[in-house]
């Protein structure tokens, strides 16, 4: 079954330095990672949270190239931002950049599925939605968190508007 909620209990206080850097980032880059043990406990923090949402600068969620068995296991694209927003709120991520390579080849013994860019169910989000292509994984590559296995840079990319949403005018 699906995680309804996730919450911290207690919520721990962050340092005035990580807030100072957050309120003053240019930008805010939200992901790779596990969304409900990692991309998700940091905005659930409030003084993090409100942080971000004062930022100047463009927040990007980096949705995860694959699923993760246990925790995201057939999540799609729109999935993982539906399960995030309730947490964090409509307004805090301006873009999501989302892998649109689905020929990528997978390490051997790999659990995990691409995550399907579910363009129909994107477009009622309220998020602009990046689709980029990025390389396949290392052929030397067992674990997809291992520190040798970060896919290939990014070899081609299409920016794609998956809402009337804007975040210059908000």
């Amino acid at each position: 079954s699906r995680i309804r909620r996730l919450w911290l209990d207690p919520s721990p206080r962050p340092l005035p330095e990580a807030l100072h850097a957050l309120v003053n980032a240019d930008g805010i880059v939200v992901g790779p990672g596990s969304l409900y043990t990692s991309v998700m406990p940091n905005l659930l923090i409030s003084d993090i949270r409100d942080a971000v949402a004062a930022a100047p600068g463009v927040r990007v969620y980096v949705c995860n190239v694959a699923t993760q068995p246990g925790e995201t296991g057939s999540y799609t694209a729109a999935e993982h931002l539906a399960a995030l927003f309730p947490h964090v709120g409509d307004g805090l991520i301006d873009y999501a950049l989302l892998n649109g390579n689905r020929t990528a080849r997978r390490p051997e013994g790999w659990l995990g599925e691409p995550v399907e860019v579910d363009e129909r169910h994107l477009e009622e989000l309220p998020v602009t939605v990046i689709e980029a292509v990025a390389g396949s994984y290392p052929a030397r590559s067992t674990s997809h968190h291992g520190r040798d296995v970060a896919p290939s840079p990014v070899v081609a990319s299409r920016v794609r508007v998956a809402t009337a949403h804007d975040p210059s005018t908000s």
